[in-house]
């Protein structure tokens, strides 16, 4: 589910022609601050299933992983650009007391 819409409506998971592995369903959101990056990981964040443990009292009960596509554009006119990509991946808990 897309942790960034409102209906969580099961995505689809298909492989194109190049073997590329495409997801359709996910939203993407385009933002010019740091501002606006963090709300959005806030409330992605907020929308994951948690429970306490003996350990860990809001323990993450699902799989998270949110993907940030970062390009830079030059200021003059040789339309250079830079662009980076960076995944954060977080995986549901499994404390164990023992």
């Amino acid at each position: 589910m897309d942790l960034l819409q409102e209906d969580r409506a099961p995505l689809s998971m298909r492989e194109d022609t190049n073997g590329e592995i495409k997801i359709t369903g996910l939203s993407e959101k385009l933002v010019s601050k740091e501002e606006q990056v963090m709300a959005l990981l806030q409330k992605g964040s907020a929308g994951r299933a948690t429970a306490s443990t003996e350990m860990n009292k809001t323990s993450s009960r699902s799989h998270a992983i949110f993907t940030i596509h970062i390009e830079q554009l030059s200021r003059d006119d040789s339309f250079t650009s830079c662009r980076a990509k960076v995944c954060l991946v977080d995986l549901s808990g499994s404390e164990r007391v023992k």
